[in-house]
């Protein structure tokens, strides 16, 4: 315990506290005094590379929380606030307040440290501070204070502090903080998802601007403003300081110094979808349109660097999404967005080929496309949209060397909307479209046990 202890600021006990001596009676006060004084240094465990130290602490001191009166809170933090440096303070009542937001929420603690002035506390710690531990401790609170105080930081802190999560999720020594680590970084990429893409963009091409021509497509979390074509008509776009405490780091060196590669950034991207699909659904297009982006052509090393990680993305975007499909001999991929246009993506070129956007009703959650998929000919692609209670079916032509590329919508079939709103996890396990040859496909819903059969056969 002496080895672990020695990584964390050294904690400074209250002369007037250390000197008072304890009741015996009852014998339950004076244990309980004996807690209070140990919280502080049980701190030093909540990141110990030994499980059974790390959990003991993590245990007692989610325990605290929920015994405290708001007297004992108030008591606790000004104790805090008189004998501990700042940032010792708020870690405590960030940890304890994750598992009892009231700790933040006593009016007389507003007076001197707010739940906004904790979390800038921490946000700041976690920037500056050499200790890598510390560091990982800071973000990993940050993340569950977050969950329910989101509006607190501005949208450039956001992206400080997954930046910064970023790195520390990088890191290779000590292992345990490293996992920690990640596990924080997914935990912010649910409660940001468009923010955790463009950190993703930023990282993966730097100061390049060739993925911003790789598609004429531009979109956010929230709209798109660039397409083309209306209703089912379809159409193409081919080409279009705070420093506090005396800590050494057991990493080596501040955590921020080991660079975090673009391979790792998309490979964080991957472990996001596996752990949090829902989270990334309204980003979809935007994050399909980066990773495209990483295998443009014209990017140089970057495409052949990018390859593998980018691959191991689409494969899991595909396999988890029922909005994405990808044809092998056509090397085509197609997403499906939340306001009714199915981009289809050239993956030889990188570049976006077709917009297919479908009629666009009042309500847009009508319009949303639930799933694709391409049949055994890449130039024909069923969309339906779930709650529209519509199945299309899109042709898509490439025109004479490129130009000229168009595309309609040569069928539609009716299949009624789900009965109720749905939870997204359930479309998104349950939602499927097969094709059983070039003319017929079948879907299978989460509120329906039969299959849904249809044929194109009389389409031209």
């Amino acid at each position: 315990s002496s080895s672990s202890s020695s990584s964390y600021p050294t904690v400074r006990s209250n002369p007037a506290v250390s000197s008072r001596t304890p009741s015996l009676s009852p014998p339950e006060r004076w244990s309980q005094t004996v807690l209070d004084l140990s919280l502080p240094l049980l701190l030093g465990f909540w990141q110990d590379p030994l499980d059974d130290l790390q959990d003991s602490a993590r245990a007692i001191l989610n325990s605290t929380a929920v015994t405290k009166t708001a007297a004992d809170r108030l008591h606790l933090a000004t104790e805090w606030e008189n004998t501990q440096p700042r940032f010792v303070t708020c870690l405590l009542l960030g940890i304890l307040a994750t598992k009892q937001l009231e700790w933040l929420r006593i009016p007389e603690l507003q007076r001197t440290l707010s739940a906004k002035q904790v979390i800038h506390e921490l946000f700041i710690l976690l920037l500056q501070h050499e200790n890598a531990l510390l560091a990982v401790m800071a973000v990993e609170i940050l993340a569950g204070l977050l969950k329910t105080m989101k509006d607190i930081l501005s949208e450039a802190e956001i992206h400080q502090l997954l930046c910064r999560c970023f790195a520390l999720a990088a890191l290779n020594d000590p292992v345990h903080a490293t996992l920690i680590a990640r596990d924080a970084l997914m935990r912010l990429g649910s409660l940001f998802p468009g923010a955790f893409v463009a950190t993703v963009i930023r990282a993966v091409v730097g100061n390049d601007t060739e993925h911003a021509n790789a598609s004429g497509y531009h979109s956010s979390s929230s709209s798109r403003s660039n397409s083309t074509g209306g209703g089912d008509d379809g159409g193409s776009g081919r080409n279009g300081g705070h420093g506090a405490g005396s800590a050494t780091t057991r990493s080596g060196g501040p955590a921020a110094s080991r660079p975090l590669t673009r391979e790792n950034s998309l490979l964080l991207v991957a472990e996001l979808i596996k752990r949090k699909p829902v989270a990334l659904l309204r980003v979809l297009p935007h994050l399909i349109e980066a990773v495209v982006g990483c295998l443009n052509p014209q990017a140089g090393t970057r495409r052949q660097e990018l390859m593998a990680a980018a691959t191991a993305v689409l494969q899991r975007l595909v396999s988890t999404y029922p909005q994405v499909d990808f044809h092998r001999a056509g090397q085509s991929l197609a997403v499906g967005s939340g306001d009714g246009v199915v981009l289809v993506y050239d993956l030889k070129s990188a570049t976006l080929s077709f917009q297919l956007r479908v009629d666009s009703p009042k309500d847009a959650t009508l319009a949303a496309i639930s799933a694709v998929s391409f049949s055994p000919d890449p130039i024909v692609l069923c969309s339906y949209s779930a709650y529209g209670g519509q199945v299309r079916v899109w042709k898509m032509g490439s025109g004479f060397f490129g130009f000229g590329a168009s595309a309609k919508c040569i069928a539609r079939f009716p299949l009624g909307p789900p009965p109720s709103k749905l939870s997204p996890l359930k479309l998104l396990t349950q939602l499927r479209i097969e094709w059983l040859d070039s003319k017929r496909f079948q879907i299978s819903t989460p509120w329906s046990t039969d299959l849904s059969q249809f044929s194109i056969e009389n389409s031209k």
